[in-house]
């Protein structure tokens, strides 16, 4: 291992101390005479997050990583493993194993292996509480971010996730083992459950798999009451059903389900509901997710398919465990399993425990291949042949067997689609051939549901943040970067929370297709943390429309004067509402709607009187981005020099054709007009915060404590009215000898003056 030597390029430093704000060792240290920064390399260890985060290129590392190699995992046993359905891959033995592994942490101050977990879970924190010991507090670490540590820390491809975001991977070290971290602290330390809390609302969640038990787990924990319902007889999903036993031992599966059971989660299995049944369990529920998966199949084409009978993976995998828990006798059967990853894997395996051959193919190069390389490497240590880079071309029966005709495809980049050509590879004779290619969302589904199959992408410019972390640093894996991964599956995580009909969430595979155990997990935990966040009027569980929305106002802005309005407005709205985000367009990300109750989008005229106005072209875009069925209200505000014309009507017109509610609109000239910009934020108001019909929930909220500035909003006849409430409920005399009442009618007058006394610059 040799010594690590960092040069800084003096001339290139800029003294902006990113480097010196993720250093997990303090090594660097800022020359304030200079201003440029100065590495202590006796006490770098070789990361190099310094020199990936660096935006100047002004750090070089060289020498190795100085990492302890760690404790070692138990290895698989190929004789044992063809033995039954015990599970294959062994956990960390004993404590002392599971601390020297924990020890090569670096608890990175800006951790990208968080970044790269798609339900962000705490790892620097749970490895922290256990390395003090505190398995307790490592697993309520867990619980707080994850609702599978038993399940994700067995199932998870963690050398593309949060293994393969470790500051020691990108350094091109071994990464902490995370997942067996994590399946230790779960194993040996159980949940606690949350106190029960009032019931507070209803939810219907369609499918029994990761996404729906990730929603079921977030809702239940905060008093909701879920009800899940599934088509197959046991809970589980694709976790029971399409993951052998080897892999996920049921009691495991087992423990989760008894644990929501606890908490009141009501299971009604062997219950298949239609798109139509759907629509029709809204009428007695708060909210619908559907979680339903992606079951239909992707079919094999090759000539002569149609005259044979192709077996399907998760059949497959069913009728082998039951006939090996059965004790059956082998069977000697050649399979040829027409797919490489790692379903394909379990079937393959599976085959092997039953005493037959099996040979996977697929026609991606094995460099771009999605299958885990632990699970190919078990796979193949069991008897299991793999040809990546072939594909089947035909099949003929004959006396023999089936005669599959395979021939070689060509693929350079992992983005692009493999290429097959007429060069044969081989001819195989076998008995059976099964389809394990993948699986796609049910068309009835993407049929009666609006905005299903979106796209995992990375898009044009991922956050900042992201950007500074350095996750996009690293050499690729499987052609493709981590943190380009780690993005696009965030990205999609957000979008998940938008409602895709009335009171209606898709998530997991049946939103984004086929994905892993995690990310449809994640998806589940982020729609019910949306549900539980949502506030004012729209909100879907009733306990939460007394709450204050959470306000977005996203402008565009060319002289500045559209963004002080903005701000000013921003401002304004900041004393009714905790939460009030003002975003500059170029800053903006779709993703961000879905976080607001209340979206404000502001532009500027643009055009003259010749040619016609028209809202700015950052404005258009803002509009043109609105999801479709958007929850959330929108205001429009735009600002002019000499004539709005059209613009507004245009804006609006656009917001609509998007299907956003558009409540309050709003064209702004030099001079102002103080009354049309207190009606646009009272119409604000109204169409997002609490509704005022129910005075009587009004008042008993702020005589419960509630802040009545959330109540009320920028609502001036509201403010009185709830004044008046007060007042009537407890007499005069009353209120004048009850401080705390008299300093809640005070905060309302100053609501009033406020209003009153502040429009929005021009």
């Amino acid at each position: 291992m040799s010594a690590v030597v960092v040069e800084v390029l003096t001339d290139r430093c800029a003294g902006c101390q990113e480097c010196l704000i993720r250093c997990p060792v303090e090594a660097i240290d800022l020359d304030l005479d200079r201003y440029v920064v100065t590495v202590d390399s006796a006490r770098c260890v070789g990361c190099r997050q310094c020199e990936r985060v660096c935006p100047f290129d002004a750090i070089v590392v060289a020498g190795d990583p100085q990492v302890a190699p760690g404790a070692v995992l138990p290895e698989l046993d190929p004789d044992v493993a063809l033995g039954g359905l015990d599970e294959v891959r062994g956990g960390f033995a004993s404590f002392a194993d599971v601390l020297e592994e924990a020890n090569r942490c670096l608890a990175c101050p800006d951790p990208t292996c968080v970044r790269g977990c798609p339900t962000h879970n705490d790892i620097p924190e749970f490895i922290a509480q256990l390395r003090s010991g505190d398995l307790a507090g490592a697993r309520d670490v867990l619980s707080a971010h994850t609702s599978l540590p038993e399940i994700c820390s067995r199932v998870c491809d963690a050398a593309i996730q949060c293994e393969g975001s470790c500051s020691w991977r990108l350094a091109g070290a071994r990464p902490v083992a995370i997942h067996a971290i994590e399946r230790y602290i779960a194993d040996h330390a159980d949940a606690v459950d949350p106190t029960p809390a009032a019931k507070e609302g209803r939810v219907l969640i369609v499918g029994s798999g990761p996404a729906g038990l990730g929603a079921a787990d977030v809702l239940s924990g905060a008093g909701v009451e879920v009800t899940v319902v599934d088509a197959a007889d046991q809970p589980g999903g694709l976790l029971r059903n399409g993951i052998p036993r080897f892999t996920l031992p049921s009691d495991v599966l087992d423990r989760v389900i008894e644990r929501l059971e606890r908490r009141g989660v009501a299971f009604q299995m062997n219950t298949a509901l239609s798109p139509d049944d759907v629509v029709a369990a809204r009428n007695r529920y708060d909210a619908v997710v559907l979680a339903v998966g992606a079951g239909a199949p992707l079919p094999v084409r090759a000539d002569g398919i149609e005259t044979i009978s192709v077996g399907n993976a998760l059949d497959e995998i069913a009728v082998a465990e039951a006939a090996i828990q059965a004790g059956l006798p082998p069977v000697d059967d050649r399979v040829l399993v027409v797919g490489a990853g790692n379903t394909a894997m379990d079937v393959a395996r599976l085959v092997r425990r039953r005493g037959g051959s099996a040979v996977c193919i697929d026609w991606m190069d094995q460099r771009f291949s999605l299958v885990r390389p632990d699970e190919l490497a078990e796979a193949e240590a069991e008897g299991v042949q793999v040809r990546f880079g072939v594909t089947l071309q035909s099949v003929a029966e004959r006396d023999d067997g089936i005669h599959c005709l395979l021939v070689r495809t060509k693929q350079e980049r992992a983005s692009e689609r493999p290429t097959v050509t007429s060069e044969i590879a081989e001819e195989l004779v076998v008995d059976r051939v099964v389809a394990a290619m993948g699986y796609r969302v049910d068309p009835s589904w993407i049929a009666s549901v609006p905005g299903l199959a979106e796209r995992k992408e990375v898009g044009d410019l991922p956050s900042r943040h992201w950007l500074a972390s350095g996750i996009f640093a690293g050499e690729p894996l499987r052609g493709l970067r981590v943190g380009d991964l780690a993005w696009s599956r965030d990205r999609a995580r957000r979008r998940a929370a938008a409602w895709r009909q009335a009171r209606t969430w898709a998530i997991g595979d049946v939103l984004v297709g086929p994905s892993t155990v995690v990310e449809a997990m994640a998806h589940g935990r982020r729609v019910g943390e949306e549900m539980l966040a949502a506030g004012g009027r729209n909100a879907v569980l009733p306990g939460r429309r007394l709450a204050p929305p959470r306000v977005l106002i996203a402008y565009d802005s060319k002289g500045g004067h559209t963004r002080a309005a903005a701000l000013s407005l921003g401002e304004t709205l900041a004393n009714f509402a905790p939460s009030v985000r003002c975003i500059p367009a170029d800053q903006f990300e779709t993703e961000d709607l879905v976080d607001a109750d209340l979206i404000v989008v502001a532009g500027w005229v643009d055009g003259a009187l010749v040619v016609g106005q028209r809202p700015s072209e950052g404005m258009r875009r803002l509009l043109e981005a609105l999801p479709a069925n958007l929850r959330a209200p929108v205001g429009l505000l735009l600002t002019y020099a000499v004539d709005p014309g059209d613009a507004l009507k245009i804006a609006a017109e656009l917001a609509r054709g998007r299907g956003a509610t558009v409540a309050a609109t709003l064209a702004l000239g030099p001079q102002g007009s103080p009354g049309d910009e207190r009606r646009f934020i009272a119409d604000l108001g109204d169409a997002a915060w609490a509704d005022s019909s129910s005075m009587t929930a009004l008042v008993s909220a702020v005589l419960e404590g509630s802040d009545p500035r959330w109540l009320v909003g920028p609502r001036p006849r509201v403010a009185e009215a709830l004044a008046h409430a007060l007042v009537e409920r407890h007499g005069r005399g009353v209120l004048s000898h009850e401080a705390q009442a008299a300093e809640r009618l005070r905060e309302l007058a100053s609501s009033l003056r406020l209003l009153r006394e502040a429009p929005i610059p021009s």
